[in-house]
């Protein structure tokens, strides 16, 4: 049998290697057929991705990435302003209670309520702090403000004398004393015009500043009212709102109000209106002392004529006898005036000058004793240490108390007022 180059050269079966070719054939055809679906399939694919209908899921995607990453980050920045928040109100409190806010320059008012101590060096008094006692000295400076004025009769006094020593010093300069006579007695007659001048503006002076201190007083009395109604709602406000919103989120910043604080807030109010008093009171002391050394002038001066008339010879003294009769009166000497014709009602006058000054220094000498009394007792009161009764006395009642000192001190001011009309002065205290 010839050779056939289609079937193997072996003697195998053609059938056989029909079957097997045809197989192998088949399997390179179905994997063409595979490759070529998933590669169409692979196509449609990448034709359906970028279909216009498939972009919106992936922007939705990314957008909700970079809106929970913002979102994150927010929050982050949240908790740390809280974390800060909280850092900066531990800070506060912890500032509170150290003597952290006590440094020089940085006296707060938040600072610890520590015990309140004033005087020099350790003299402190202890003692008992409370309004009654501040009213108590404001009623001591009330009988002041009535007292004085009986001052404004002292000044007409001295105003009148001023001229009618003026008029008798021009008499000495041109009468025939000896020329030494005549300088010494003129210079002695200026100084006692000057003095009396001097007491009369020094009078003037201190009704200005006395009607200047009660405006201060009646301030002071207002601001301790104001400052003790605000102890006294911060009290109940601490009461009704210790679990409120406002509370807790200011909880970090807020510090404690108890009686503890709100007796300190209340000795701080003692003692600042005690302070505002003793300061108007020392200036009234030192122009009452002031007042006080004219009129001594004004007696060393009369002293001193005195001692000159006296060695004035006997021959002179009856060829001046009117200018010595002025002189005399001045003096207070009982002379007979029936001879000094038309000089005899200003020479009456002039015999008024010792009644006067010892009248003005009566008054002076009894209200700057009124005022040093009532400058010691807001010292006292100054240097006391302990907190005030609060526990004792209400905050009500001090509230009606410093309300009712307010009343009394105006209805004070305005009889000042109309006893200074009355007694023909301006009304100052008005």
């Amino acid at each position: 049998m010839a050779h056939n180059p289609i079937y193997p050269s072996s003697g195998t079966n053609p059938d056989d290697s029909d079957y097997k070719a045809d197989h192998t054939a088949k399997r390179v055809l179905s994997r063409r057929i595979s490759t070529t679906s998933h590669a169409s399939q692979g196509h449609q694919t990448q034709q359906k991705e970028r279909s216009p209908g498939s972009v919106k899921p992936a922007i939705a995607a990314t957008a909700g990435q970079a809106v929970l990453g913002w979102a994150k980050a927010v929050l982050r920045f949240i908790l740390c302003l809280v974390a800060l928040y909280m850092l900066l109100g531990f800070l506060y409190r912890w500032a509170f209670n150290t003597a952290f806010c006590k440094m020089i320059g940085a006296e707060l008012e938040w600072c610890k309520r520590t015990k309140f101590t004033i005087g020099l060096g350790s003299v402190v008094k202890p003692g008992l702090v409370d309004f009654p006692k501040l009213m108590e000295l404001q009623s001591q400076f009330e009988s002041v403000v009535e007292s004085a004025t009986e001052g404004r009769v002292h000044m007409n006094n001295f105003r009148k004398l001023t001229l009618e020593v003026s008029s008798l010093n021009s008499l000495v300069r041109f009468s025939d004393f000896d020329f030494g006579y005549r300088k010494q007695l003129s210079s002695e007659l200026s100084t006692v015009s000057s003095a009396i001048r001097s007491a009369e503006l020094g009078l003037l002076r201190f009704e200005t500043i006395l009607d200047s201190a009660v405006p201060v007083f009646l301030a002071a009395d207002a601001n301790a009212v104001y400052r003790l109604e605000q102890v006294q709602n911060a009290l109940a406000a601490q009461d009704e709102s210790s679990f409120g919103f406002k509370a807790i989120i200011l909880w970090p910043f807020q510090l404690p109000y108890d009686d503890a604080t709100a007796d300190w807030d209340v000795l701080q109010t003692f003692i600042s209106t005690a302070g505002l008093m003793e300061k108007e009171i020392k200036s009234l002391v030192s122009h009452a002392n002031s007042v006080l050394e004219h009129l001594k002038e004004l007696e060393t001066s009369l002293q001193k004529v005195r001692k000159i008339v006296r060695y004035i010879p006997r021959s002179q003294q009856e060829q001046e006898e009117k200018v010595l009769a002025g002189i005399l009166s001045l003096l207070g000497e009982d002379v007979d005036l029936k001879a000094c014709g038309d000089y005899q009602e200003y020479f009456l006058l002039l015999r008024n000058i010792p009644v006067f000054k010892e009248q003005a220094l009566t008054f002076v000498d009894r209200l700057l004793v009124r005022l040093q009394t009532v400058e010691s007792n807001v010292v006292d009161f100054r240097l006391r240490e302990e907190s005030p009764v609060k526990k004792r006395i209400p905050l009500q009642v001090h509230i009606d108390s410093v309300r009712e000192g307010i009343d009394r001190l105006s209805e004070c001011r305005l009889k000042a007022r109309e006893a200074f009309l009355y007694h023909g002065g301006s009304p100052f205290l008005g």
